[in-house]
């Protein structure tokens, strides 16, 4: 089991491959920080990673397009102390069209 500061820090984790991504992070009992733009969808993968799989799920609501979205982040890691052992970058567009 990982220490308890030790997270997966997942973009895009609410819907898709990121959410599957996060849940596979919890099947092995790895704390999840779920990063993805604030709609129930974020806090409802969030409920799912605590109640069965009996890890710790942070979020952190952003758009991944502002600037100042990095920064924001890396702060919020440090403010709280996680230690990000593993990142995955998945987020992205989802729809498609004009």
């Amino acid at each position: 089991m990982e220490s308890n500061n030790e997270y997966a820090l997942i973009t895009g984790a609410s819907l898709g491959i990121g959410r599957e991504i996060a849940k596979e992070f919890a099947q092995r009992k790895i704390n999840t920080l779920l990063i993805a733009l604030d709609t129930p969808d974020l806090y409802d993968i969030q409920k799912d990673l605590r109640d069965n799989y009996n890890i710790r799920a942070e979020t952190f609501p952003i758009d991944l397009t502002d600037s100042a979205s990095a920064s924001a982040i890396y702060n919020w890691c440090q403010e709280n102390t996680y230690v990000v052992k593993y990142l995955i970058n998945n987020a992205g567009f989802g729809a498609s069209g004009f």
